[in-house]
């Protein structure tokens, strides 16, 4: 709830250009062996969810960079996402 008087400053969130992403971290048993991720991901909230999995660290920074990455070229280009 917006306290009175704030809403002049909160903005509404452009559902054109916006993109979701969650990474659920757990460690199975051992902790280098047992790093486990899923992560879900859309740049469309309306739209199908991907999702995707990971047991390192790297795995998860470069699918996240490809979620960002493929995030700008759509936000310049809305047709590439089509």
């Amino acid at each position: 709830m917006t306290p009175p008087g704030e809403t002049d400053r909160v903005k509404p969130i452009d559902t054109d250009r916006t993109g979701i992403l969650i990474v659920h971290l757990w460690i199975e048993g051992n902790t280098r062996e047992g790093f486990r991720a899923r992560i879900t991901r859309t740049l469309d909230p309306s739209g199908q969810q991907v999702k995707a999995v990971a047991a390192t660290p790297e795995e998860i920074y470069a699918i996240v960079r490809a979620w960002v990455e493929e995030f700008v070229v759509t936000a310049a280009d809305p047709l590439a996402l089509a």
